[in-house]
């Protein structure tokens, strides 16, 4: 998060690993998270999200490091939604009125 931050007020023309990191990190970050969803519904696993003060955290530090690149990690997220939206409007029309066969995908 730090060195991200400090990006801004380097002058140096170096290149360096952050370009190659940074995306890879956020983009693991939500899929992570998102990965996590099958395992509270199916599994009973703990929900991460109900823990409101680790939350705001990771976000506050999700939101620095996104801001880095922030046309691929919006891209990303874009991706994921349209994805996920258009599978469960598919099974929404493949099964209407049938809750039990909605399932996490």
């Amino acid at each position: 998060k730090r060195m991200v931050a400090s990006v801004p007020f380097i002058r140096s023309q170096d290149t360096h690993l952050l370009n190659t990191y940074v995306p890879e990190i956020a983009k693991m970050y939500i899929t992570s998270r998102l990965d996590c969803v099958e395992g509270v519904v199916t599994e009973g696993m703990d929900d991460p999200l109900d823990d409101e003060t680790a939350l705001g955290q990771q976000l506050d530090q999700l939101s620095i490091i996104a801001k880095y690149d922030y046309q691929n990690t919006c891209e990303l997220l874009v991706t994921l939604f349209d994805t996920t939206a258009s599978s469960y409007q598919q099974t929404l029309q493949t099964n209407p009125g049938n809750d039990n066969e909605l399932r996490i995908r």
